[in-house]
Order: structure tokens, then C-alpha cells, then sequence
């Protein structure tokens, strides 16, 4: 896929950027580090809260890490 593909629907051509969703940016996820017995793990950061942070670790686990 080219950095700027062309689409088309029937009679219409639409221009559109990969990973573009109707128009808005998409936001780079925020990473997040643990320790552990320890090592360090890492995890994507799913929702925050005031006294924790839920992370999404590499294998798809749900993570609850204490602020």
C-alpha cells in the first residue's frame, strides 16, 4: 500500500491515507512498565483511574498497577 492510495466507489474517487479513520489521527499508545519479581515488564496502557493504571501486556493479559 503506497503512503497515498487512491479509492474508488462506483463513479467517485476518494483519496485516503492508511490507518486514516474518517478523518481524525490516530494517537500513538501510551506504553507502561511494571516490576515484577525483579524484571521489568511491559504493557499498552488501556484506562487510568486515580489510584491505578490497567495495561494490556503482550500476550493480551489484563494488568491492574497500583499508582
Amino acid at each position: 500500500m503506497n503512503l497515498q492510495d487512491t479509492v474508488h466507489y462506483g463513479k467517485q474517487q476518494c483519496n485516503r491515507l492508511p490507518g486514516a479513520l474518517n478523518g481524525k489521527a490516530l494517537q500513538m499508545a501510551k506504553k507502561v512498565s511494571w516490576l515484577y519479581g525483579g524484571k521489568r515488564y511491559y504493557g499498552t496502557l488501556i484506562r487510568e483511574t486515580k489510584t491505578h493504571k490497567f495495561a494490556r501486556t503482550e500476550n493480551g493479559k489484563i494488568k491492574k498497577i497500583k499508582k
